[in-house]
């Protein structure tokens, strides 16, 4: 009997877990996207989208896995921010959120160092996704 009365309030609150981590995903816009030639060691995403503010930024890799040396953010102003920090990323995975320098940037490219970390032919799609800023 207790469960028939909890039941429909459980489906409604995880139905409104889901809903609102749907809501905080949409909020992730892609900037551009770039292929590596994994016989190169450094590729550049120019970025298409800079129509407002951004406060963070991510990378998520599909197709091969790679591992990051360093990734240069050069913003429309001209400045700089280098990510010297490196990682692997097996296809499908993203980079954690990455907070950009100042209150109110647009980004113009990103510059990305790397190695291959697949020994058969595929290439490796690279998108850039920022966070607007508030």
């Amino acid at each position: 009997m207790l469960i028939r009365k909890t039941l429909p309030s459980l489906i409604f609150f995880a139905s409104l877990a889901i809903v609102s981590g749907t809501a905080s995903a949409q909020h992730w816009k892609k900037l551009g996207s770039q292929t590596l030639d994994l016989k190169n060691e450094h590729d550049t995403i120019l970025v298409t989208d800079r129509k407002g503010y951004l406060a963070r930024v991510k990378l998520s890799v599909f197709g091969a896995s790679v591992f990051f040396r360093r990734m240069v953010i050069t913003y429309s102003n001209g400045e700089k921010q280098t990510f010297s920090r490196s990682v692997t990323l097996e296809k499908g995975e993203s980079t954690n959120e990455l907070d950009l320098l100042g209150r109110q940037r647009h980004i113009a490219q990103v510059d990305l160092w790397y190695e291959s970390r697949s020994f058969n032919a595929k290439k490796a799609k690279v998108t850039l996704y920022g966070m607007p800023a508030e």
